[in-house]
């Protein structure tokens, strides 16, 4: 997750226990709390670019999300501690973005568990300064961004071991920042404070280490490249709240995607028609762009709210096309909306032309820019015809690796040699088929996000790539 090489003692962290919690503090006085730790450890932490630190934007986008607070008041007030109010809210919220295999849905219930464990340290008066020998090698299950940034600042933390997190996490992006290395391990049991080297160039940690380890490890040093060269295709950010949308917009870049299922996933019952168009012309009043790229929610089988009550036999917009209620209000919503040159509607799961003519026939008579979101292989037949009817193409990575590997769950990360070959020669086959419709090519997905394959996707003929807004340092550099 990050390379380089460090010696530091094992130190276990753990949780706040809402049970020993006082219960005197109010939730408005750990909101507060949170809030201006939150921006003192930003601004003073000397680990974190500004893009970097963007990652702890969301937390305070949260603070701020009625109703995310509004979970934890009405637990007061039905009799509920305040310690088990926030945990329990947490883990309430955090529960539908778990469900799929979306690896950005996973990050926003990194963001919600993280802020929530802020929380409780917050209402326990502060967590406990423990004792630790420094410098510190971080364990813990799944390892908070919050938690390392902090050990950071009051601490020497040399590496980070967990059990859950991945090579795209906040942590592992933080510890990349640091230049600290992270692996990620299981069946870990040594005690505290035992001596560490952890290896994150070879993936592996050596316990007790002798005389002549230690003096190897001091020979190796970590490098982190500065340099800045001319990148020969468009980096695009991800977004899927206004607040993004807002940051992106500031920083000049285009919106490759717009995950507007998330505003669905947030609400514990079926939005209104006014909901809709309110939140999505919010949207547009944020983004001062040329392109906005805005996906129409992504449910399915694996992503589904519980108020829709739809055993969702399609995925991406056959669902949509099928259940008809949630499609009616988008539709209605960018109608309604004052039309801008900027915003494109993007189509999950496309199977088929019929499905691009059908949405493009609902939106008469505006004339708004409908793409394609190309997921799984397709037999040429099929894919001349949904491009000849796009007005451009996205390529969602993950599903597609998915269905050319002939599994579910499969990441690149422990996809075959083969399958990720597969993977990118059908991409350079879609790209070559657009190219001759004379329309671009967008990659998004987890693959897009990780520096390592950068140059094997430009290859492929690709346009412009879309990454996680926090991810797009990386890449362009």
């Amino acid at each position: 997750m990050s390379d380089g090489v460090g010696f530091g003692y094992l130190y276990r962290y753990q949780c706040t226990d809402p049970k020993s919690l006082p219960q005197a503090i109010s939730l408005d006085h750990v909101i507060a709390s949170v809030w201006k730790d939150l921006e003192l450890t930003c601004a003073n932490s000397h680990h974190l670019s500004k893009t970097e630190a963007m990652i702890f934007d969301a937390h305070q986008t949260l603070l701020q999300d009625e109703n995310f607070i509004s979970g934890i008041r009405k637990r007061i007030a039905d009799g509920m501690p305040l310690g088990n109010a926030i945990l329990e809210n947490g883990k309430e919220k955090a529960l539908p973005f778990l469900q799929g295999k979306d690896p950005d849905l996973v990050h926003i219930a990194e963001d919600i568990m993280d802020i929530t464990y802020q929380m409780l340290d917050a209402a326990s008066a502060g967590k406990k300064q423990e004792k630790y020998k420094s410098p510190v090698v971080l364990y813990a299950d799944d390892v908070l961004p919050s938690v390392l940034l902090k050990l950071l600042e009051e601490t020497k933390v040399s590496a980070v071991l967990c059990r859950d997190n991945s090579d795209l996490s906040h942590s592992a992006i933080i510890a990349r920042a640091a230049q600290i290395p992270m692996l990620s391990i299981s069946g870990f049991d040594l005690p505290d404070g035992t001596p560490l080297i952890v290896d994150g160039e070879n993936g592996y940690i050596t316990d007790h280490p002798d005389y002549a380890r230690l003096l190897e490890i001091n020979t190796r040093t970590r490098r982190k490249s500065a340099d800045f060269r001319d990148f020969p295709i468009e980096v695009r950010g991800n977004a899927g709240c206004p607040e993004e949308v807002e940051k992106i917009s500031k920083s000049g870049r285009n919106i490759g995607l717009y995950r507007s299922e998330y505003f669905y996933l947030q609400k514990e019952k079926l939005p209104g028609d006014r909901e809709v168009f309110l939140y999505l012309q919010r949207l547009i009043r944020h983004f001062a762009g040329n392109i906005f790229d805005y996906r129409l929610p992504d449910f399915g089988r694996d992503k589904l709210p519980a108020y829709l009550n739809n055993p969702a036999s399609e995925n991406g917009i056959g669902f949509l096309l099928s259940e008809g209620r949630i499609l009616k209000q988008q539709m209605d919503a960018v109608k309604a909306c004052s039309p801008t040159n900027a915003l494109r509607i993007l189509l999950p799961f496309v199977q088929n032309a019929k499905q691009i003519i059908a949405v493009r026939t609902l939106l008469a008579p505006q004339d708004v820019p409908v793409g394609a979101m190309i997921e799984t292989r397709m037999a040429d037949e099929t894919l001349e015809e949904i491009i000849s009817e796009s007005a451009f193409i996205s390529i969602g990575t993950n599903d597609l690796l998915c269905s050319i590997s002939g599994s579910e769950r499969i990441s690149y990360r422990t996809a075959s040699e083969g399958a990720m070959d597969r993977m990118f020669s059908y991409i350079a086959h879609v790209c070559q088929a657009a190219k001759q419709h004379g329309i671009s090519v967008c990659i998004c997905g987890e693959i897009a996000s990780d520096p390592k394959y950068t140059e094997k996707l430009l290859q492929t003929g690709i346009d412009s790539i879309s990454v996680p807004y926090f991810h797009i340092f990386n890449i362009q550099n």
